[in-house]
């Protein structure tokens, strides 16, 4: 799909939308309309969202690896911040080394370099 494709448009809109939605929250939660709890506790979905937003992202620009090391870290610390299973940060902190060495498997197997010195423009040739 080419940059600005149908695809894209609808990518910006989905996030306008969002952005909408926790805005128009916000405000009723400071107007006491709404009750929403400590918005900061969900902090770690911040991470979750730039992994999800990489992950569909246009071919061209996509970084499905990228985006799954930002969902699963973001799942990691909203899990120790929420001490879900048990957790905190204090008894976790070995996942971070489980978690790199899946980063360089994943990369390892995704990462093709010929892929773009076929295009030309990578190898010098025009």
């Amino acid at each position: 799909m080419a940059r600005g494709g149908r695809g894209d448009g609808l990518r910006q809109a989905t996030t306008g939308l969002l952005i909408m939605a926790v805005g128009v929250l916000l405000l009723l939660r400071q107007q006491g309309v709404v009750e929403i709890g400590s918005v900061w506790a969900w902090w770690p979905l911040l991470p979750v969202a730039m992994g999800l937003w990489k992950i569909t992202a246009p071919r061209e620009t996509r970084d499905a690896p990228g985006g799954a090391e930002l969902i699963v870290f973001g799942a990691w610390l909203l899990t120790c911040t929420r001490h879900w299973m048990g957790l905190s940060f204090a008894n976790s902190w070995p996942l971070i080394f489980v978690g790199f060495g899946v980063r360089l498997i994943v990369k390892s197997l995704t990462h093709h370099p010929a892929a773009k010195v076929a295009g030309g423009k990578e190898d010098g040739h025009a």
